[in-house]
């Protein structure tokens, strides 16, 4: 017995002081961002300078701030990082090499420089979404403006480069790549604020033509760029829920779920019950369902209780009221597109 205990403790210490594996994760601790193997344990830290906001790295978002995947296809993983200091009005997006070795990095923003005054960059790389189009790697970055609503979509190719992008006037909060049954190529899928609408939107792209500025009624968020090169775009209805207390309504998730797309609208942020509605996209882009969360029911009740909404829910009338979306650029061509 005494023999196999100490075999085990040395197999043990073997075990453990044996050579970190490859890149498989990553966190962030102050101002320093950690690589980590498949086991948890550090391959290397970068002290980045000043401290980082930890909010923005939350693990829970369905559209991440970092990214790991073998970029350059030579076989080894690099980490996509989207730099936001904590208070910062700038940040880029940087690819490190699997050692912590920065390969290449992308300053958003940059094409803003001719917008007005106000709205001229900098810019900081918010949220990332890696796909393949035709066989080569394409990298989406969402970036915002330091103070006010312009938020840039950029399409990077693998060293960084700048491909497409295309102007919202409004934070974009999720973006993906969808593969739907009759789609010759992937729609990019954005969910966001439009800002001059005061109510959560959402806009769909080809990887082969998207340019331009979002379309807007108001004057002052209509931005530069010249017209959009949308495949569709639409607004989602704004609850009385929202009205209660907040100026519009945001997304919370963008989903694929087997041949449908589910988007969560959170109609109001302030409140601790998270109150989301979720509406299901079929692949002609007609609405499968759209169903109040339990939340929504326990946030409606809530302001119910305080005076604030003098009417008690009833759902079938509140699930008709929300499926009324407006589209601002309707999905024709997508329609085509699946016909085709």
């Amino acid at each position: 017995m005494a023999a196999l205990g100490a075999v085990l403790l040395l197999a043990a210490a073997i075990w453990a002081t044996r050579p970190a594996g490859r890149l498989a994760d990553w966190r962030v601790e102050g101002s320093a961002l950690l690589a980590l193997d498949g086991r948890g344990r550090e391959l290397w830290r970068l002290q980045l300078g000043g401290s980082l906001n930890l909010a923005e790295y939350a693990r829970d978002m369905t559209t991440p701030a970092a990214w790991i995947e073998d970029i350059d296809g030579d076989g080894r993983k690099e980490l996509l990082f989207c730099h936001h200091y904590d208070g910062g009005p700038h940040g880029d997006l940087i690819c490190f090499s699997d050692t912590g070795r920065e390969k290449w990095r992308f300053t958003p923003g940059r094409s803003a420089a001719s917008f007005p005054e106000d709205l001229r960059p900098p810019y900081a790389a918010d949220r990332l979404h890696v796909f393949r189009y035709k066989g080569q790697l394409r990298i989406l970055v969402s970036s915002i403006h330091h103070t006010w609503f312009p938020s840039q979509l950029a399409m990077l190719d693998n060293q960084g480069k700048l491909l497409r992008e295309y102007w919202h006037s409004g934070y974009i909060r999720e973006i993906r790549a969808v593969e739907w049954p009759g789609y010759s190529e992937p729609l990019i899928v954005v969910a966001g604020i439009a800002n001059g609408f005061r109510a959560a939107d959402l806009v769909v792209l080809s990887p082969s033509e998207f340019g331009g500025a979002s379309r807007e009624e108001s004057p002052e968020h209509q931005l530069p760029g010249g017209p959009p090169r949308e495949l569709a775009r639409l607004l989602f209805p704004v609850s009385c829920v929202t009205r209660a207390s907040v100026p519009f309504n945001l997304p919370s998730s963008l989903l694929a779920h087997g041949a449908n797309l589910e988007v969560g609208i959170n109609e109001n942020a302030v409140l601790e019950q998270n109150p989301v509605v979720l509406y299901t996209f079929r692949p002609d882009w007609s609405l499968a369902s759209v169903g109040l969360s339990s939340m929504y029911e326990s946030a409606h009740a809530s302001l119910e209780r305080q005076g604030i909404l003098a009417h008690s829910l009833d759902k079938r009338r509140e699930t008709e009221e929300l499926s009324r979306i407006r589209w601002l650029t309707p999905p024709d061509r997508l329609r085509a597109m699946r016909r085709r």
